[in-house]
């Protein structure tokens, strides 16, 4: 989560199995999706 947030100016924490994160710049929502799917691309490998 803390990557994707990051994308967005935000941070991310919590627990492995419960995180949560927080964007400071909305217009790069897009950006932050599409690093997400990049994250999820690399852990099915």
């Amino acid at each position: 989560m803390g990557a994707v947030a990051a994308v967005c100016g935000g941070k991310g924490g919590g627990r492995p199995d419960s995180a949560m994160s927080g964007a400071k710049d909305l217009t790069k929502i897009a950006d932050a999706l599409a690093e997400s799917e990049n994250i999820l691309r690399g852990m099915l490998k």
